[in-house]
C-alpha cells in the first residue's frame, strides 16, 4: 500500500500509526488500503478524509497544495485546513453525508504558506462507502487552478482594454468573425457612420449593410479572411442607407481590413477600421475652387493693372505725372483687393467699397460726401471695376470739384432695378458746392478708365458736367457677380 517510490509515501511508512485515530495500516478498511495506493501512484492531487476524526491523507501533487503547512499526513482535516473552513467543510460534511460536490472553479484565500494568498481549484469530493453501505470517509482528486485563472483574467482584462480602445477610438472600427462577417464588436463611430443605432452584434455585415454588397466592400472582406492579405482603400466613395433616411447618403472613407484571430479560441475574422474623409474632401474641393477662383481674379487683376497703366502712359504729359496717377490709381486697386481678402472684418458691398476708395479725400471723415442706398454685395470683379471708378472720380473733384474747396459735397446714391432682362444697378455721383464745372475739351484717362471699368460687366456712363456740378450716372446689368442681402 505504501510501495510506491514518494515523499507523501515515506511519510505513511514512517508515521507511529498506533498513537493514531486511524490505528496501524495492516489495520485498516480495504476500501481506504485501495484508496491509499491509487492515490500514492496518481500524478493528480488527491486526498482522503477518513472516520470522524476525517484524518488527511495525500500524495506528493496534493503536498505542493498544501504549502508550507506540509507534512500534515495524518492531522484531520479541520486543522489542517482551520483558515478556510467556512469555505470548505460545508463541501467535506455533504461528502460524508452521502453528497457529491464537483466544482470547476472555486475561489479561497488562505494562509497555505505564512500570508494570505487567492487560490483557486477544481475538484470533485466523492463520498466511500464501505461494504454494509455505510460512509466512513471521502476522496477528492482536484487540481490548483490559481496560475490558470489569473491568465485568463489577464487576457480578459487585455481585451476588455482593447474594447474599451476600440470603443473610443476616434476611428470607424468594428470586428467581424467567420465567413459571413459576423459582427463580433462595432464601436460608436462604426454604428454613426453606417447610421445605425444598435443591434447589430451577431448578424452577418451583408444582412446589416445591403446595400454594399453590390460595391465590392464584401467581396474585399471575403478576400482579406480568405487569403489572410490585409487591404487598404483610400479616399474610397460608400453608400450607405442610414436608418433614419430614406435615400443613400454618399461618404468617402479611407479604410484598413485587417485579417484577424481570436488569440483564445482560434476564430479568425477582419478587424475593419476607417475614417470618414468626406469633410476632408470636400475642403479640398473648395480650397481647388477657391485657387481656381485666386487665379482668375489675379488675371483680372493684371489685365486691369495693364489698362491703367497703359492709359496713363498714353495721356499723361511726363513720366513723373504717370508716376504719380499710376500710383494713385493702384493704391486704389490694392484698397479693394483688402475688401475682398478680409471678408471677415467687411463685406465687399457697395458702401464698403466706396468708402475704401474715398479713404484718401475724406481726412478720416465721410462728411464730404453721403451714401445711400441698399446693402448690395458685389463679386470680386465687380468690387475692382467699382473701386477704381469711385477713385477716379474722387480724383477728379479734388483737382477740379467738389473736393478742392472746403464747402464741397458729394451725393452718391446707388439702387436696384428689376428689369426684364434681370437686375439693373445703378450708381450716381453727384457734386455740389465746388467750382462752376465746364466740359473738357479732351477726354483724359481718367474718363476712359471709368467707362472702361463699367463696361467690364456690360455697363453705361452718362457724364453731365452740370455748371453747379459733375453729374456721373453709371449702370449695369447684375449677373452671378452680384447679389442683394
Amino acid at each position: 500500500m505504501f510501495s510506491a517510490d514518494t515523499e507523501c509515501a515515506r511519510l505513511m511508512r514512517d508515521l507511529d500509526w498506533s498513537a493514531n485515530p486511524l490505528g496501524p495500516p495492516p489495520t485498516w478498511p480495504t476500501e481506504l488500503k485501495t484508496l491509499v495506493g491509487i492515490m500514492l501512484g496518481s500524478r493528480q492531487p488527491m486526498f482522503v478524509a477518513w472516520g470522524p476524526h476525517e484524518i488527511m491523507l495525500y500524495n506528493d501533487a496534493y503536498a505542493l497544495l498544501c504549502g508550507a503547512r506540509h507534512p500534515a499526513i495524518g492531522v484531520p482535516f479541520q486543522v489542517l485546513w482551520a483558515d478556510i473552513l467556512d469555505d470548505v467543510y460545508p463541501i467535506l460534511r455533504a461528502a460524508y453525508e452521502g453528497r457529491s460536490t464537483h466544482m470547476e472553479d472555486i475561489s479561497i484565500v488562505m494562509h497555505r504558506n505564512g500570508y494570505p494568498e487567492e487560490a483557486h481549484f477544481s475538484f470533485s469530493y466523492t463520498p466511500v462507502r464501505d461494504a454494509r453501505g455505510n460512509i466512513p470517509g471521502m476522496f477528492c482528486a482536484c487540481d490548483e487552478i490559481t496560475e490558470q485563472v489569473r491568465h485568463r483574467r489577464a487576457q480578459e482584462q487585455e481585451r476588455a482594454l482593447l474594447y474599451e480602445v476600440l470603443r473610443l477610438s476616434p476611428g470607424a472600427t468594428a470586428l467581424v468573425m467567420g465567413p459571413d462577417h459576423v459582427f463580433a464588436l462595432a464601436n460608436e463611430r462604426f454604428l454613426y457612420l453606417c447610421g445605425k443605432d444598435s443591434g447589430i452584434i451577431g448578424r452577418p455585415t451583408a444582412e446589416v449593410l445591403p446595400e454594399i454588397v453590390g460595391q465590392g466592400f464584401i467581396r474585399l472582406m471575403d478576400q482579406v479572411f480568405t487569403t489572410g492579405t490585409p487591404y487598404e482603400g483610400r479616399d474610397i466613395p460608400i453608400d450607405l442607407l442610414h436608418d433614419d433616411h430614406a435615400e443613400m447618403t454618399r461618404h468617402y472613407v479611407d479604410f484598413v481590413y485587417q485579417p484577424f484571430a481570436d488569440p483564445m479560441t482560434g476564430t479568425r475574422g477582419v478587424l475593419i477600421q476607417g475614417i470618414d474623409v468626406t469633410d476632408r474632401r470636400e475642403k479640398e474641393e473648395r480650397q481647388r475652387i477657391i485657387a481656381n477662383e485666386l487665379s482668375h481674379r489675379m488675371k483680372n487683376q493684371l489685365a486691369v493693372v495693364r489698362a491703367v497703366i497703359s492709359q496713363t502712359m498714353r495721356r499723361a504729359r511726363d513720366t513723373r505725372e504717370a508716376a504719380q496717377v499710376i500710383d494713385g490709381r493702384l493704391m486704389a486697386l490694392g484698397r479693394a483687393q483688402n475688401l475682398l481678402l478680409n471678408t471677415e472684418a467687411e463685406e465687399s458691398t457697395v458702401a464698403a467699397v466706396v468708402r475704401a476708395a474715398l479713404s484718401p479725400y475724406d481726412e478720416g471723415t465721410s462728411a464730404r460726401y453721403r451714401l445711400s442706398g441698399p446693402h448690395v454685395v458685389l463679386g470680386g470683379q465687380l468690387v475692382m471695376s467699382l473701386s477704381l471708378v469711385v477713385h477716379e472720380l474722387g480724383t477728379n473733384a479734388l483737382k477740379h470739384g467738389a473736393f478742392s474747396v472746403p464747402e464741397g459735397q458729394v451725393d452718391i446714391v446707388w439702387g436696384l432695378e428689376t428689369v426684364p432682362e434681370g437686375r439693373r444697378f445703378t450708381f450716381d455721383w453727384r457734386e455740389k458746392g465746388g467750382p462752376p464745372v465746364s466740359e473738357p475739351q479732351a477726354k483724359g484717362s481718367g474718363s476712359g478708365l471709368i467707362a472702361a471699368g463699367l463696361g467690364t460687366f456690360g455697363g453705361e456712363v452718362i457724364m453731365d458736367f452740370a455748371p453747379e456740378g459733375l453729374h456721373c450716372r453709371m449702370s449695369a446689368l447684375l449677373g452671378s457677380e452680384g447679389m442683394v442681402i
